[in-house]
């Protein structure tokens, strides 16, 4: 699946944020702080490809370890 295809779904910042919040936590091993939180919230908004190049980057290192 192309780039485009697989993150046309970041449209929708409901999901950008849910996507970066979770990859980056599973990364993390722990919660994001409130302040973490807003940042990943306001990324949220940033468009489909800035989005899904970070949640990719994310989840490979979630996957990493």
């Amino acid at each position: 699946m192309n780039r485009p295809a697989k993150w046309r779904k970041y449209v929708d910042e409901t999901f950008s944020y849910h996507d970066m919040k979770t990859s980056l936590e599973k990364a993390l091993g722990r919660k994001l702080t409130k302040d973490e939180d807003g940042s990943i919230m306001w990324l949220s908004d940033a468009g489909w490809l800035t989005v899904g190049t970070l949640v990719s980057m994310f989840e490979e290192l979630a996957n990493k370890n």
